[in-house]
């Protein structure tokens, strides 16, 4: 559509449960959570120009007003989501640094800031995407791109089938 949600659904991925004993994710008695949203990947919603994060140079657009407003306007809007069902979050919060789509594409090169990799159709599906195995000896793919899935469980189910294939060799 072009804009920023009015009321954003927000997925609350707690990144300190991932590994609890490390505080590089958190420092001791802190939890790190990042609240995710769909969002809109035109640069214009974002109050940037077409074409704004589609090269790695061409990063101007992060320090203009009109796109440093339109993130900290989203940031709020789902900041208020989360209030609603915690509230006192807002509160509680001690270091809040955010991305947009554009921010995604700028470090990727993924097309419309995309968070999880290619898109995940037909014609890019199984044997059309990266292999786990490559021609290098010893060297493996495992990833959003890679031959399973897209997204966290496609990662994570790929990593075990990668470790298995890496076993299986072993023996």
């Amino acid at each position: 559509e072009g804009r920023l949600p009015d009321r954003p659904a927000v997925l609350i991925p707690i990144a300190s449960l991932k590994d609890p004993l490390s505080e590089n994710i958190a420092p001791r008695g802190y939890t790190n959570l990042q609240l995710m949203s769909v969002a809109p990947a035109q640069p214009q919603a974002w109050g940037a120009s077409e074409g704004s994060a589609s090269a790695p140079m061409r990063s101007g657009y992060r320090h203009t007003p009109p796109y440093l407003a339109a993130k900290r306007e989203m940031e709020e809007r789902m900041l208020r989501v989360v209030e609603e069902m915690m509230p006192g979050f807002i509160r509680r919060v001690v270091w809040q640094e955010s991305a947009s789509p554009l921010t995604q594409e700028r470090f990727t090169l993924s097309s419309g800031g995309t968070s999880y990799g290619l898109e995940h159709t037909l014609d890019q599906s199984m044997s059309a995407r990266v292999p786990y195995q490559t021609e290098v000896p010893g060297l493996w793919m495992v990833g959003a791109n890679t031959v399973l899935a897209h997204g966290y469980a496609g990662c994570m189910l790929g990593g075990r089938t990668v470790a298995n294939m890496i076993l299986q060799q072993s023996r």
